[in-house]
């Protein structure tokens, strides 16, 4: 491909960062003479840290697995990048604008947490106020479910997305809202209230119904007018398909013969859990406004902040990593708040590390191709170093009591774990095949960011003649599944795949909101 037609195609957008540097309109200093060219501070990135962050966004695009993105890195008041990369329009030629917008997907759930907040703090609803006082039709039965558990995902409400045939064949149509609310509202509860967490979509479309009720006002103006207007984010609305939106990314996905435009997707039905359209440059905004330079900004009091990011624990005091619309996930020892979003044609990742007072946003024209939350995690490490893996811990007990296969539900489907013992260490398999478990101590082992606690309730005899245990805990950051120990091993045809998500690697990847199907279950996950 010759070189005008290459940079064509990738589009890459010198930043301001670069063009701080130099960069724009001569040569590159040479490293050799001038080892300050390699170094970067918290104000600048390096010439080689901007190349790396190039080739991070460029090898999707290349490969032909993504269409275009967008992506901001900002530390402080100091931008380090913003670029545009690839198409915003194949069809058309047409390359990723300045300011393109893009269906963020679940990055909207902070917004409406951040909404829910803001009427508690006007006094106008309650975190504890039960979902029935605003919508008094909602069955629940003898169950309360408060306002709170909406907004962390414990609430045990069946989620619509994970109702396969449902969410696949009313997502193009335009029916009346409450028609949604009746289909996942006859389905039984997953777990009773706080005493499980499963990602959830519905509770977030509650959570919006809450929000008008409290208001007065609908979901869409009370954001645009309180929130987006509040933060200065200019470019950002509630996606509509039938409204023309200058810069508009056009939504892809992947297929074995190439890129393809994504289905239609009606946005009443995504509404508070994932229907807002944003920039990458209105999303740092956002991160400024929300977060302050990490103690708090100009949104929300500091007690409600508090709120938002510090996740409550479920009534048995076990500890989440998800508060109210962000996941709450480590950083070598220091947090990273953030959360993805998977919708129709479009991934995302928008996250903040509070120690460095740093914001990431990358948005994607094009769901299944790239993993937003794996490349954030990758610009990231660029900007702030490598982490190293950390050395896996052998388990020194007897791995018999915590042996045998254990069920429960997560998401919208039944995930079987079968824990096992080679050479002494025990691991798991979730029907993708063993993996290893590095011990944490006690109880508790890991396989990457999946935690894993084991829980003795009853007397049951392990292998060994121990007490065995009879439940193990799932900690996926976006779940905390509670699966009960199995007296008698499962059919094959009766064990279904879970998959974590690979989004993420870090803070949060794109919790999906995307088209499920039988072979592979809507069970992924952040980042933040």
């Amino acid at each position: 491909m010759k070189r005008e037609a290459r940079d064509r195609f990738l589009h890459v957008r010198l930043s301001v960062a670069v063009l701080a540097l130099g960069i724009a309109g001569c040569a590159a200093p040479d490293p050799a003479s001038d080892p300050a060219a390699l170094a970067s501070s918290p104000a600048s990135l390096s010439p080689d840290q901007v190349d790396a962050i190039h080739r991070i966004a460029t090898t999707p695009i290349e490969a032909g697995r993504t269409a275009g993105m967008s992506i901001a890195v900002v530390r402080g008041t100091d931008t380090l990048l913003i670029e545009e990369f690839g198409h915003a329009d194949l069809e058309l030629g047409v390359l990723t604008p300045p300011d393109a917008v893009y269906e963020v997907g679940s990055v909207t759930k902070q917004f409406t947490a951040a909404a829910v907040l803001l009427l508690e703090e006007e006094g106008r609803l309650s975190l504890d106020d039960p979902l029935t006082k605003w919508l008094p039709d909602y069955p629940v039965g003898d169950r309360t479910i408060s306002v709170r558990r909406l907004l962390d995902h414990t609430s045990g409400i069946m989620g619509y997305t994970e109702m396969e045939h449902l969410w696949v064949e009313l997502a193009p149509l335009d029916l009346p809202r409450d028609t949604l609310v009746t289909l996942f509202a006859a389905e039984p509860f997953e777990f009773e209230p706080g005493t499980a967490m499963t990602y959830n979509n519905s509770a977030y479309f509650l959570a919006g119904l809450v929000i008008e009720a409290a208001s007065g006002m609908s979901y869409e103006d009370f954001v645009e007018e309180r929130l987006f207007g509040a933060a200065g984010m200019e470019n950002s609305r509630y996606c509509h398909k039938d409204e023309l939106t200058p810069n508009r990314a056009k939504g892809y996905e992947p297929s074995d013969d190439g890129l393809h435009p994504a289905p239609y997707l009606d946005h009443q039905w995504p509404y508070a859990a994932g229907s807002l359209c944003s920039t990458v440059r209105d999303l740092v905004a956002w991160n400024q406004a929300l977060h302050g330079d990490g103690e708090g900004g100009e949104i929300l009091s500091p007690e409600s902040y508090r709120l938002m990011i510090t996740p409550e624990p479920l009534l048995d005091g076990t500890d989440l990593r998800y508060a109210k619309g962000l996941a709450i996930t480590d950083r070598d020892g220091t947090p990273r708040i953030g959360h993805g979003g998977g919708i129709f044609g479009y991934v995302s990742d928008l996250r903040y590390v509070p120690s460095e007072d740093l914001s990431i946003a990358v948005l994607i024209n094009t769901a299944g191709g790239a993993s937003s939350g794996g490349i954030a995690g990758q610009i990231e490490d660029v900007v702030l170093r490598e982490l190293a893996e950390p050395a896996a811990t052998p388990f020194e007990g007897d791995p018999a009591p915590y042996e045998g296969r254990y069920e429960g539900p997560a998401r919208g489907q039944r995930v079987t774990a079968t824990v096992a013992a080679e050479d002494g260490q025990l691991t798991v398999d979730t029907g993708g095949g063993p993996t290893n478990l590095s011990w944490l101590g006690g109880d508790e082992f890991a396989d990457g960011r999946t935690l894993y606690r084991f829980v003795r309730r009853g007397d049951s005899e392990g292998a060994g003649g121990e007490a065995s245990f009879d439940e193990l805990r799932m900690d996926v950051v976006s779940g905390h599944f509670v699966l009960r120990r199995l007296a008698v091993p499962p059919r094959a045809d009766e064990v279904r795949r879970f998959e974590s998500d690979p989004l993420r690697p870090a803070a949060s990847e794109e919790p999906a909101f995307t088209r499920p199907t039988s072979q592979e279950p809507a069970s992924r996950e952040p980042a933040p």
